[in-house]
């Protein structure tokens, strides 16, 4: 299961991040609009290949879309493991696009670079995807726990690193930077989605849709506030910002090892 999810991730995580370089690359040879004509050509070859391509699918015993919505707060409320992967994740991801926001800022003013510079940086960062088969190996060997550490871990040094080769005007180092950031969270990514699967299948749907929900909420909140920490503050306080988001997390997965505590909340 983890080795399936991982491979999907990587999918998912490799498309956000081309769509960086090459909207950059369009928008520097045919401007910005060009960008959303080819997203909707693309978006309707996309729709056609679906329809023809996707099995019919009949879920059995569905309780109606009421009642449905109705469950989500309770479900909150009696899933632990949601609730602490949730907010692993998007801390972490919050953290991951306070970077990917304030980073071209910082290309531009610090190293004067253009749409062709910040699209081929952008492509370097793409690697990290590669981290999610491997990530999706790792949870189904059950070192979800270790691996969820290391993969903050990572992440909190990656705002180290770039803070420091932003400082040094180290373009090398940025890029190991955002690298490493993109493999952690994708990592991380990938072991809360497996945790979640292993709960009731019933309830998969609705749980992925408050994760998801609760992680792109956290999300778009760091991206308003990386661009305006970046124009007062500079590269040194996005840095800090995601270093925040990160120690947020690591202080709650620091109560997985507390007793009892250690054995319910995390799906293995």
């Amino acid at each position: 299961r983890g080795k399936v999810v991982g491979n999907i991730m990587a999918g998912l995580v490799g498309g956000i991040m081309l769509a960086r370089p090459f909207s950059s690359i369009v928008a520097a040879g045919f401007g910005w609009r060009a960008v959303f004509w080819i997203s909707a050509l693309l978006m309707a070859g996309l729709i056609a290949v679906l329809w023809r391509a996707l099995p019919d699918r009949h879920p059995h015993g569905s309780i109606g879309y009421a009642r449905t919505m109705a469950s989500l707060p309770g479900l909150v409320w009696r899933t632990p493991v949601l609730r602490r992967r949730a907010f692993y994740q998007g801390m972490m991801f919050a953290g991951f696009q306070a970077f990917w926001t304030a980073v071209p800022l910082a290309l531009v003013h610090e190293f004067g670079m253009g749409q062709g510079g910040i699209a081929a940086f952008a492509l370097a960062g793409a690697a990290g995807a590669l981290a999610a088969p491997w990530a999706g190996r790792i949870a189904d060997r059950g070192l979800t726990r270790p691996a969820t550490g290391a993969a903050m871990a990572v992440v909190l040094l990656s705002f180290v690193i770039g803070a420091v080769s932003v400082h040094y005007h180290s373009l090398a180092g940025l890029i190991v930077a955002g690298v490493l950031l993109d493999g952690a969270v994708q990592m991380g990514q990938v072991l809360s989605i497996r945790s979640l699967f292993m709960l009731a299948p019933e309830l998969r749907g609705r749980l992925n849709g408050l994760y998801m929900t609760f992680v792109f909420l956290c999300a778009a909140i760091a991206s308003g506030l990386a661009a305006a920490v970046y124009a007062f503050h500079g590269w040194d306080g996005v840095s800090i910002l995601g270093g925040a988001f990160v120690v947020a997390a690591m202080a709650l997965y620091a109560t997985e090892f507390r007793g009892r505590n250690a054995l319910a909340t995390t799906a293995r």
